[in-house]
């Protein structure tokens, strides 16, 4: 039996579980672990016990974290490796990049981001490169071209994706897929282009799930059959081109911290995708860690324990983990039917 070790899994236990109990496999966690018998190690996080356990991986075994993703997937690094591809937003990595930004974005609306920030926090819109600058401090920053015109939901409100993307490698050998079910996560308010007036309004401007509510989401599939006005081809061609930067990125990391990586590493990202009005797909940022929690409250401390679910989360996240559990163990569950293969990204030379 396919023995999955979840003593580091964090908040993605109570959906580990339940997934794993579907898929026939046997979780374990804590003084149940055994090292010998293990197939999955699952881990949340980045930490001691991670990098003990893929120093340690034997042929047979996997772990859920690529090495080096939590640096290669920062938006700064994200931003390096996309450059001037025609699915990124022109982004400036602050302080560094402050020269050219104020040579390349002298007027149009900017949008600014904490370089380690999440769930909203830290962002702030400004009217130009000048304004941007007079307020920069040492702070670690990106800032990236706002896209003021972009695909609106029937409601008129702004809205994002959150696509699920599964990257795996194992000898060296790669393979990233994409999730064809996922979230469209709406701003709570209409959309109104930025001005004076509103470019403080978040609940306008940003589609984070912790800035709005879970009653402003949908998911990607149903978001689709109604004719919201996504390409499919659209969103599989900008997921491929943020995979290929992945890679790249974590290429870059690993040769600045050369350390052996595990022999089998998968690991589930959240990619944001924002459409413009003309449907084309921006990459917005990679979220290395994203959130599988299924309870009807986000905001709320998390809880192992928690009954009340959001069905929505629960439907596409379920999707998402045991998609991802199906293709790396080769199960050819029902989960896996929802995820495509994306194109091949080059063969890593770390193992040769």
């Amino acid at each position: 039996m396919v023995v999955v070790d979840a003593t580091y899994a964090s908040h993605t236990l109570p959906l580990l579980r339940s997934v794993c109990a579907e898929l026939g496999l046997r979780l374990v966690e804590g003084d149940d672990s055994d090292d010998d018998a293990t197939t999955v190690f699952w881990h949340s996080l980045s930490n001691a016990p991670y990098k003990a356990r893929r120093a340690a991986l034997r042929d047979g075994q996997w772990v859920s974290k690529l090495w080096g993703a939590r640096r290669a997937s920062t938006k700064a690094a994200v931003a390096d490796a996309c450059g001037s591809a025609a699915g990124h937003p022109a982004t400036w990595v602050l302080p560094r990049d402050a020269p050219r930004l104020a040579a390349e974005a002298s007027s149009g609306w900017l949008i600014v981001k904490p370089a380690d920030g999440a769930k909203g926090t830290g962002i702030w819109l400004a009217r130009d490169a000048a304004e941007v600058l007079e307020n920069m401090d040492d702070k670690p920053r990106v800032c990236q071209r706002y896209v003021a015109d972009p695909l609106l939901d029937g409601a008129g409100r702004k809205f994002d994706l959150r696509l699920y993307v599964l990257l795996m490698e194992a000898g060296g050998d790669r393979r990233a897929y994409l999730c064809r079910d996922g979230l469209v996560r709406s701003c709570a308010r209409p959309y109104a282009p930025p001005d004076a007036s509103n470019r403080d309004e978040r609940t306008i401007h940003l589609c984070n799930t912790a800035v709005n509510s879970n009653a402003c989401k949908t998911g990607l599939a149903e978001f689709v059959a109604d004719g919201g006005g996504l390409r499919r081809p659209a969103l599989a061609a900008c997921a491929a081109e943020a995979a290929a930067a992945l890679w790249a990125s974590l290429d870059g990391e690993r040769r600045r911290r050369p350390a052996r990586p595990g022999k089998n590493a998968f690991q589930l990202f959240g990619f944001d995708v924002l459409l413009d009005a003309a449907g084309a797909a921006h990459l917005l940022e990679i979220n290395c860690n994203p959130s599988m929690r299924v309870d009807d409250d986000p905001q709320a401390p998390f809880s192992p324990d928690r009954r009340t679910v959001s069905p929505l989360d629960e439907r596409v996240k379920r999707k998402a983990l045991g998609g991802a559990l199906s293709l790396v163990l080769g199960l050819g569950a029902d989960h896996a039917a929802w995820w495509d293969e994306l194109p091949p990204a080059p063969r890593a030379s770390f193992f040769d």
